[in-house]
């Protein structure tokens, strides 16, 4: 079998970021049956991107989790209502130590729109849920260096538009001011995590320049950007896949080996196990057989199978 583990082994030894080049991360170990995983750490918006709701559409985890379907289990660790400071306090149960747990693929951190309830002084206050921007900063810090040290790649989402005829203690002030504080902290963040990579997807910016590029709204209609909220606050069906593109393009520009087309399934396609008899089935999933099929780039997977269950019988 040596002669497929050469030929088939793929690696990339640079990922092109900001203009700097900085070493690949060393992949989270797979064990001998298993998959990757991906773990989402939000507030509701990430909990409800898990779900689906009728005036939400399907969530963007949920069509997330789609996309890695045999390749990563994605982990949904959405608490509704929850700020920084609540996650910051359940960090070693929502972000296992590295040697608590296996490495995730990546995660994603999304977090701020109720940190940030209360906090202009045109919106009515919001005790129960507001966290003053200086603690969001170091909490959100925080969370950020436990994701890096649990995960291959950090993906960091500030919060989307708000409306406040809707949502009377928000206020898009307040979203556009915790957005900069996201923006400075993973700044901070990238330039000391190493290699694994640290990435902010503001998603104001992105939804109020998408709304901007299709042109402008009719005198006294809500701005474009209502479009993808459903409540005002949570994603429309539109917003759900906003956001899932936001991260898949993140995701290929930062991050381009933990696309799902550079993974391999688990297991086979049934249609690609040999069936001739028991044993050369067995030999195409037995561990050895998997573990030389997953370093094998996806457009070789087929030829791969049959080659490698041959080399296994006969062994």
């Amino acid at each position: 079998m040596r002669h497929l583990r050469h030929r088939y082994r793929y690696t990339t030894t640079t990922t092109i970021m900001a203009a700097h080049i900085v070493p690949t991360p060393v992949l989270p170990p797979l064990p001998a049956v298993g998959r990757h995983t991906v773990l989402l750490v939000g507030d509701s918006i990430t909990e409800r991107g898990g779900e689906v709701l009728p005036e939400e559409g399907t969530g963007w985890a949920l069509q997330l989790a789609s996309t890695y379907a045999r390749r990563a289990d994605v982990l949904n660790r959405g608490y509704s209502g929850y700020s920084t400071r609540f996650l910051r306090a359940m960090l070693p149960a929502v972000i296992p130590p590295p040697e608590a747990a296996p490495r995730h693929l990546f995660a994603t951190i999304f977090l701020g729109a109720n940190d940030s309830a209360g906090w202009d002084e045109a919106v009515e206050r919001a005790p129960a849920q507001h966290v003053p921007l200086p603690e969001f900063r170091d909490n959100l810090a925080a969370l950020i260096a436990a994701a890096a040290g649990a995960a291959a790649a950090v993906f960091v989402l500030s919060p989307p538009p708000v409306d406040t005829a809707r949502w009377s203690s928000r206020s898009n002030a307040a979203v556009t001011a915790y957005t900069a504080a996201v923006a400075e902290v993973v700044r901070a963040a990238a330039a000391g995590s190493g290699v694994v990579p640290v990435t902010h997807i503001d998603l104001y910016a992105g939804m109020t320049a998408a709304v901007a590029a299709a042109g402008t709204v009719e005198a006294g209609a809500p701005p474009g950007w209502h479009a993808y909220l459903s409540d005002g606050l949570h994603l429309s069906p539109a917003g759900n896949t906003f956001v899932l593109r936001a991260l898949q393009a993140a995701i290929a520009g930062a991050a381009p080996w933990a696309v799902p087309d550079a993974l391999t399934i688990d297991f086979p396609r049934w249609d690609d196990v040999p069936n001739e008899s028991a044993a050369v089935a067995a030999a195409a999933l037995s561990p050895a057989a998997l573990a030389e099929l997953r370093a094998v780039p996806r457009p070789r997977f087929r030829a791969a199978v049959a080659a490698v269950a041959e080399a296994v019988v006969a062994e």
